[in-house]
């Protein structure tokens, strides 16, 4: 059962770009709470090089944490799926934003080639400034 969950983790984590590694760290970190980078490995069966590395490009963007208990370093997640979101929504408004200003940009020779494009971009983005229920 544990399995299935940590896989449902790493799969939404993965959605959001994430690798393989990634995921499957920030998923067991999720369920079993602060682990050793050892300890991660052997469970994922990931060299233990590749799990520090992947660890430490977690701790730079905010997803892990590192705290020294007992001489020992350990490791939880910081996961926060509604900032997660809230950023995607954030990137996804601002790329449409910018593209909307580029068919702008082209000027009166494509506004009607593009006129219903633009409102599908405008479309998108009142959904995107909607409030979370």
């Amino acid at each position: 059962m544990i399995d299935r969950i940590e896989n449902k983790i790493a799969e939404i984590m993965r959605h959001y770009g994430f690798g393989e590694c990634e995921a499957r760290i920030i998923a067991i970190l999720a369920l079993q709470g602060k682990m050793r980078a050892k300890e991660i490995a052997e469970k994922i069966g990931y060299a233990y090089s590749t799990v520090v590395n992947t660890l430490n490009f977690l701790r730079r963007t905010g997803f892990v944490i590192k705290e020294k208990e007992k001489k020992v370093y350990v490791y939880s997640t910081n996961l926060d799926f509604v900032k997660i979101i809230e950023e995607d929504r954030k990137r996804l408004s601002s790329l449409l934003n910018s593209l909307k200003e580029e068919i702008i940009k082209a000027g009166e020779n494509y506004k009607d080639k593009f006129s219903s494009f633009i409102f599908k971009i405008e479309s998108a983005l009142k959904y995107l400034d909607k409030e979370v229920c």
